[in-house]
């Protein structure tokens, strides 16, 4: 067969384009989400939600999760400062 020209290899080429655009589609969009994971400091709040938590640990019962907060934290303390 003769050497194809420019133009039929582009055509040839375009949908294999549009396919892999496609596929990396996702991959862009959602990376800038991920950039996140990596940050080596705690932040805010996650050192007593998650580094503090009493019912994050195996100790921790079903009805302590309903009776703390976010923070693992009495919902009602005695104190009545309430959460």
């Amino acid at each position: 067969p003769p050497p194809a020209s420019a133009a039929e290899r582009a055509a040839t080429l375009a949908p294999v384009a549009r396919r892999v655009a496609a596929g990396m589609m996702p991959l862009l969009l959602t990376a800038p989400f991920y950039a996140c994971a990596y940050y080596k400091e705690w932040y805010i709040d996650e050192m007593f939600a998650i580094v503090r938590n009493r019912d994050i640990g195996p100790e921790a019962t079903l009805k302590d999760v309903w009776v703390h907060d976010f923070w693992g934290q009495d919902l009602w303390p005695t104190s009545g400062n309430w959460t």
